[in-house]
């Protein structure tokens, strides 16, 4: 009896989610010739609240089936697509970086342009992985299944509430003297 009372106190232990730090900062990645991606006010209606430039900066408040909650560098709450946040392991303290103004046309949703005097000079804001996670990175010329190209294999250790110990995977393409993620995975 004491076995099976400590065999499902194991159990429970190891399926319950373990307390972690989820990650709550994302970058905003586009398809390749889009330069925005929408910001949605609900997910049922998907009525456009503004657009979010490629490289921008977000701080994630929940993830919501095929959407994450979202806050952007100008405070406006909202919703985007899983697919077009790559999540980034934040320094403490480190807020969004403030975005360009989109390359593309205004829309009706968009925040009027200010006119400054100065050119905007974008920071990176300055992100590091936890506890010196090393990155291991492999150039090559070829993949199975993709034209000839230039690509880059990164691949780290990371952690999760569901799984303690995984390894992600990702893997960029050069295209018109930009990177682009081409797949993702966690193993």
């Amino acid at each position: 009896m004491k076995a099976l009372a400590w065999s499902c106190l194991a159990a429970l232990y190891l399926l319950l989610p373990a307390v972690s730090n989820a990650q709550k900062t994302g970058r905003i990645e586009c398809a390749r010739n889009d330069g925005y991606v929408y910001l949605y006010s609900s997910m049922t209606t998907l009525d456009v609240r503004a657009t979010l430039p490629c490289g921008a900066t977000v701080q994630i408040t929940g993830r919501f089936e095929f959407y994450y909650g979202v806050i952007s560098a100008k405070g406006d709450p909202g919703f985007v697509p899983l697919s077009t946040v790559v999540l980034l392991k934040d320094r403490p303290g480190s807020g969004p970086a403030t975005p360009d103004a989109p390359a593309r046309e205004r829309m009706h949703y968009d925040e009027p342009a200010a006119e400054t005097t100065t050119p905007k000079n974008p920071g990176v804001a300055p992100f590091t992985l936890v506890r010196d996670t090393p990155i291991h990175v492999k150039l090559t010329k070829t993949l199975p299944g993709m034209r000839d190209g230039q690509f880059a294999l990164v691949r780290y250790d990371s952690a999760f509430a569901h799984k303690v110990a995984a390894v992600e995977s990702v893997t960029l393409v050069s295209e018109s003297s930009a990177w682009s993620v081409v797949a993702y995975s966690i193993n």
